[in-house]
């Protein structure tokens, strides 16, 4: 990406980021992997066939 694309976006997502209307940030939800690795820090087990509850 060049400087001049750069500065581009960063002025379109500066006035974006100001109007009420638009959402410019919205969080992903976590997927398998993500699920996964939270429950090894938390020291859950995260069920791998992926059942009704997500943990066995």
């Amino acid at each position: 990406m060049s400087s001049q694309e750069r500065e581009k976006r960063a002025a379109l997502l500066s006035s974006r980021s100001r109007d009420p209307a638009v959402l410019v940030d919205i969080p992903q939800t976590p997927g398998a992997v993500e699920l996964a690795i939270a429950g090894e820090a938390t020291g859950q087990r995260v069920a791998e066939s992926g059942g009704a509850h997500g943990t066995s």
